[in-house]
């Protein structure tokens, strides 16, 4: 599929990428049952898991100044070293101030190694295979939140095992992708030329990750609770996670597709299917197979939708430009994580059979439709400029 120096590159950013995502997903967890394990009051343990995600964003507005002052390998192995540090410092201090600290610093360490693993995967890829490349990432991605569930069965043997073997694994990480050389931006037109570009595919990108964040974390919160609701068994609804987690693992499809394809069609594709999806939910009640097969689907669309954004930002942009654009992306996605459960949950309370069903498929429709905006303009530009 690639070249093998590329293939060895992407390979080994896949291995040590996949030891990163397996303890930076674990990290919230391990928080919240330890502080919970220690008596801490639950709104302070909130208080505390929050820091990583808040940090997480921070790291999103600093990374591409942070890469072009230092290097893409050099911000990236600091990032590795910063949270091995951080992490270990969970094991070794009891203080909840210290902990606010290193919560702080892990999260943004997390979050500059995602942006910065993300933006190398097309510079190592062949152009014509950047699709499948990067949809193989985003399954390494799913692949690691499966994982990181071990790290929790640690905590039964010492409460401070799961940090030290996430540190361990953030150690390995270090080994597999401090090797990888990270070039700089090659791509023409300068600074300037790459934010118009940006300008032009940056909305139709955001709204992709928006989507993609708002269906991904608000289904996988409140189709359980829905499942709940209409029969299903605690046992059952909790399984209902997992059927998500896996279609968000089945990324390579998208890849395939946006190696031969339109991106644009592609991403109007998507959207579509998951708003007609999303429009199905209220048969789920007579037919339980089909909230099974939703389950699957949203998980799998709605990785999707985030995956076509990064294809499409990785066949314009190069460098620092990657970077920033990447980072945007992720911004857009983090957003819609956050809303997702929120307005899941409050479509439930008010409607249990068609709120959580019109709630999502509305939202869809208006990013379908500003996403259909976006492309008709795109082509029109084309036009106007090949004419």
């Amino acid at each position: 599929m690639f070249g093998r120096l590329k293939q060895d590159r992407l390979w080994r950013l896949y291995i040590g990428y996949f030891f990163d995502a397996v303890s930076s997903n674990a990290l919230a967890l391990l928080l919240a049952f330890s502080l919970v394990g220690r008596g801490v009051d639950p709104a302070l343990v909130g208080a505390i898991v929050a820091i990583l995600p808040l940090a997480y964003m921070a790291a999103l507005l600093c990374t591409a100044r942070l890469v072009t002052r230092f290097g893409g390998r050099a911000v990236l192995c600091a990032a590795l070293l910063v949270g091995v540090f951080a992490t270990l410092g969970f094991a070794l201090v009891e203080s909840l101030g210290a902990w606010v600290f290193f919560g702080a610093l892990a999260g943004f360490a997390s979050g500059v190694r995602y942006i910065i693993a993300e933006s190398l995967v097309p510079v190592f890829a062949p152009p014509e295979a950047r699709g499948r490349a990067m949809a193989t990432f985003q399954s390494v991605v799913g692949a690691a939140m499966f994982a990181s569930s071990g790290l929790l069965m640690a905590s039964q043997i010492s409460p401070q095992l799961p940090f030290v073997l996430a540190a361990v694994l953030l150690g390995l990480a270090l080994l597999a992708l401090s090797p990888l050389d990270t070039p700089a931006a090659t791509a023409a037109g300068g600074v300037r030329g790459r934010w118009q570009l940006l300008g032009q595919v940056g909305p139709l990108v955001l709204i992709a990750a928006f989507l993609s964040g708002l269906f991904e974390a608000g289904t996988g919160t409140v189709l359980p609770l829905y499942g709940l609701a209409t029969g299903l068994s605690a046992t059952l609804a909790a399984a209902l996670v997992t059927v998500i987690g896996l279609g968000s693992f089945c990324q390579y499809p998208f890849g395939l597709l946006a190696d031969r394809f339109p991106l644009p069609r592609i991403m109007l594709g998507t959207a579509l299917v998951t708003v007609v999806g999303s429009l199905l939910l209220p048969l789920a009640a007579s037919v339980p197979p089909l909230l099974w097969g939703l389950s699957f689907l949203w998980g799998s669309l709605g990785g999707g939708l985030y995956t076509l954004a990064s294809i499409q930002l990785g066949g314009e942009f190069r460098g620092p430009q990657l970077v920033s654009a990447s980072a945007m992306a992720q911004f857009a996605y983090t957003v819609g994580n956050m809303l997702g459960p929120a307005l899941g949950g409050v479509a439930l309370n008010l409607s249990p059979d068609f709120g959580v069903a019109a709630t999502f498929a509305g939202i869809g429709l208006i990013g379908l439709a500003g996403m259909l905006v976006l492309t008709r303009r795109q082509q029109a530009a084309v036009a106007l400029v090949v004419g």
